[in-house]
């Protein structure tokens, strides 16, 4: 296994950041800063469209698609934390389900089944 070149250090860094932002996976400051880098480093410019004219092959071949109107909405309530709405049955069990108080009863009663059988049991085979 090789090591990268260590005096290439940002070279590569620069070369991550342009596919990164070629790709679209950067957050909206990030790009920011990037676009503002492509002004003023000519170098940094002709890495990024070097990395558009070897990913446009790719891009020719997919169309390009906006989501459903409520799929966006349902990612963005998603991302922001906001509750889906449910059902009067879904949230019924969905509380129920989640709820420790619920879980402690199952599991006390459980050990008192098992305490009870085990109470028969005993007092069948020793009488």
């Amino acid at each position: 296994m090789t090591t990268p070149d260590q005096s290439k250090g940002d070279r590569s860094r620069d070369e991550v950041l342009a596919g990164e932002y070629v790709l679209g996976v950067l957050g909206a400051e990030e790009r920011m800063k990037v676009e503002a880098r492509l002004r003023r480093d000519p170098p940094f410019a002709a890495m990024v469209h070097r990395w558009e004219d070897n990913l446009s092959a790719v891009d020719g071949e997919y169309g390009f698609e906006l989501p459903p109107a409520a799929l966006f909405s349902k990612i963005e309530g998603q991302i922001h934390g906001q509750a889906e709405a449910q059902s009067a049955l879904g949230v019924i069990f969905g509380g129920l389900w989640n709820s420790l108080t619920f879980w402690r009863f199952v599991a006390l009663a459980s050990l008192l089944v098992v305490a009870a059988v085990a109470t028969i049991e005993i007092g069948l085979w020793n009488p």
